[in-house]
């Protein structure tokens, strides 16, 4: 499932979804996981934004494990030459991490755009 709510230069939403094993091995661990991917993200002039970090919150239904990362990440579309580009840098945390995942993370992006 996939919301996303746009005003001119402010844009919100939502990716959610679940993972269930329904087939395979008869002796294989059941998997019941949700995962949602809540954004917001502010546009400023000449192709800057800030926003929320596209890390999904996760809850498995089978070991009770989860994570909440929390985080925010600055970007620019520009062009480099003749190509655009999405350049954006962000940090998150994870405050509440039942899995042992890293309690802070650093993220860069560089990615080429090809518009019609």
């Amino acid at each position: 499932m996939y919301i996303n709510l746009q005003k001119p230069s402010l844009q919100w939403g939502v990716l959610a979804y679940q993972f269930w094993s329904f087939a395979g091995d008869s002796d294989r661990d059941t998997v019941s996981e949700l995962a949602l991917q809540p954004f917001v993200t502010k546009h400023f002039k000449k192709g800057w934004y800030v926003g929320s970090q596209d890390i999904p919150w996760t809850y498995n239904f089978k070991s009770s494990d989860w994570t909440l990362p929390l985080g925010v990440k600055v970007g620019r579309v520009m062009k480099l030459g003749k190509q655009p580009v999405n350049i954006f840098g962000g940090v998150y945390g994870n405050p509440v991490d039942t899995t042992g995942s890293a309690k802070w993370s650093f993220k860069l992006n560089l990615t080429l755009l090809f518009p019609k």
